[in-house]
């Protein structure tokens, strides 16, 4: 074989999925929340199929997993942050790299989100695709004037890299991560209940100071032309505190728990504690049951159906869940059921692919969610796509003009192909290392401002442009995918096929990878006996598919019930 021509990375095959996993969802939920016709099915739940009802549940909450993105991300900067200093970097020169890239991230997230993101002009554009008359001007004008400062999930990132970067590296500096780590994950879960503590503090802080923060006339989005200049240096400062929708408090914590999860991933074999991640999903049970029941009790109090459901749609928006609606203290609820339920998805993930033995074939089962997560911020950026996708969808679809609203059909339509294309997309741009990418940018700037480089390829000779590609090859392709050591591997799964197969009764996601292991363990491992848990498999499989079926004919009308 000859030399490689890219450098080979260490990397985890849980996290990459989590972090396309994540980016998919969103995809996923932007797609029913901008083109399903809610409104028609919540006016008539008692004439149209009862699983309307379940939809109406399920995709709200799953909207509110942003967190879920945010937890990764730590997770792969605390893995970066390891692995610079096995390499000998300083602990205040990665800590520098951190706030840098973070820095980087936070002034992209403004421009992108202004400019060329789906809030911002672009994306407005895509969105009027049928008023191309006005192409450029109106909307799209007003979209880059007032959307810079639209805060999201990845503004929350960004500021989360930067103080999880200070807090990296002054931790780092006092203690040694080989052999405290222990106590680092210990001083993580403090951080986290400290944050929690000061949420109400800080955001009753900045109610204080800045009277009618942040809903009176939306002035956490000042406005060119029309806010005073000092706005947009205040609430560049201000917003990541207290701004709708996902303000670094509470998500600071979030981040923190993300940290103290790759703390556990990257110890030290000798210090290597393999039961972690069963705690760390049991606490992230007890948080989404105690936090699920605690919204229940808090939208039942408001004894008005119409309001709980308003209030449960934005589910995904702290600064909604508070005095302001009548549910004081609901966002610390709110947090916990969202982020246990992030807790036990990322824990699960790590047990399917860290701790089998079969990493590689995991990362390659899951290529096509790894390949979105890969490049996540540029694909958060250009989602607009499915505006576009939306537009074809609706043109064609019968009893509709462009844009409206459509039923499942519609919708469903509209996601495959934005999946398609993005897919497709990504799959041809990796061939030229992203280069143009958000990621790319990023690290083309963050690589002439830090010690730390950002290690691409094997050449010496490249030029600017060339620095900053991705090292799709040893990152994406062809990495050293790390695992853990495994031991009575069949014990384990015979127990991991137990929970999965009895739970997808409950929740069918579990029965389907169940049914994949079951396969996978009867064609490699034929002297493990498995024959239970297919069957329990395809029954949970059968049930679900008869349930759906019956609650996509029958309304709850048929059922006696009245809403």
């Amino acid at each position: 074989m000859g030399e490689l021509t890219y450098r080979k990375m260490n990397r985890f095959a849980s996290i990459d999925f989590l972090r396309g996993l994540a980016i998919v969802m969103m995809l996923l939920l932007h797609v029913v929340m901008d083109v399903f016709s809610i409104d028609d099915y919540i006016n008539k739940l008692d004439e149209v199929g009862a699983i309307n009802l379940l939809a109406l549940l399920i995709f709200p909450y799953l909207g509110g997993l942003a967190g879920l993105f945010l937890m990764v991300s730590a997770m792969g900067n605390m893995v970066g942050m390891r692995k610079n200093l096995e390499r000998g970097f300083g602990t205040w020169s990665i800590a520098k790299k951190q706030v840098v890239g973070g820095f980087l991230i936070v002034i992209f997230a403004h421009i992108l989100e202004a400019t060329l993101g789906y809030h911002g002009s672009l994306g407005q554009i895509m969105d009027h695709l049928n008023d191309l008359e006005n192409m450029g001007t109106g909307w799209s004008a007003d979209a880059w004037r007032s959307n810079g400062y639209h805060f999201e999930t990845i503004h929350t990132i960004g500021w989360c890299v930067i103080l999880n970067g200070i807090v990296q590296g002054y931790i780092a500096s006092k203690w040694d991560l080989q052999t405290d780590s222990k106590t680092v994950i210990k001083i993580y879960w403090v951080l986290v209940g400290i944050v929690l503590l000061m949420t109400p503090f800080v955001w009753d802080l900045v109610s204080s100071l800045i009277p009618g923060y942040p809903w009176e006339n939306s002035m956490w989005r000042p406005v060119i032309g029309e806010s005073p200049w000092y706005d947009f240096i205040i609430m560049f400062f201000v917003n990541p505190l207290a701004a709708p929708v996902e303000p670094i408090f509470p998500y600071l914590a979030t981040s923190f728990l993300g940290s103290l999860i790759a703390l556990h991933m990257t110890e030290p074999k000798e210090y290597f504690e393999r039961g972690f991640v069963k705690r760390i999903f049991g606490i992230g049970c007890l948080m989404f049951v105690v936090g699920f029941i605690g919204v229940v009790v808090l939208l039942v109090g408001l004894g008005d159906f119409d309001a709980a459901i308003d209030l449960y749609k934005v589910i995904y928006d702290h600064r909604k869940w508070t005095s302001d609606v009548g549910v004081t203290g609901g966002w610390f609820w709110q947090w916990m059921t969202l982020n246990g339920a992030s807790l036990m998805i990322v824990t699960m993930a790590i047990r399917v692919a860290e701790y089998r033995g079969n990493t590689e074939k995991f990362a390659r089962i899951t290529t096509f969610f790894r390949r979105f997560g890969f490049v996540a911020f540029t694909v958060y950026i250009i989602q607009w796509i499915y505006f576009v996708m939306h537009f074809i969808v609706s043109s064609l679809y019968p009893g509709v003009e462009a844009y409206d609203r459509m039923p499942w059909v519609g919708t469903w339509l509209t996601l495959i192909l934005t999946l398609f294309v993005f897919h497709y997309l990504l799959k041809l741009w990796s061939k030229k290392g992203y280069i143009g990418s958000v990621e790319w940018m990023i690290v083309t700037i963050a690589n002439r401002l830090t010690v730390v480089k950002k290690q691409i390829g094997l050449k010496d000779n490249e030029k600017w442009w060339q620095k900053g590609r991705l090292n799709v090859e040893g990152a994406f392709d062809d990495p050293e995918w790390m695992g853990f050591k495994v031991e009575n591997v069949d014990d384990d799964d015979k127990r991991l096929l137990n929970y999965f197969s009895w739970v997808g009764f409950i929740f069918v996601p579990f029965s389907i990878v169940s049914l994949g292991m079951v396969l996978d363990i009867e064609k490699n491992r034929p002297h493990l006996d498995v024959s239970r848990n297919r069957l329990l498999n395809i029954i949970s499989i059968v049930f679900f598919v008869i349930w759906f079926v019956v609650l996509n004919i029958f309304s709850l009308g048929d059922f006696g019930v009245s809403l």
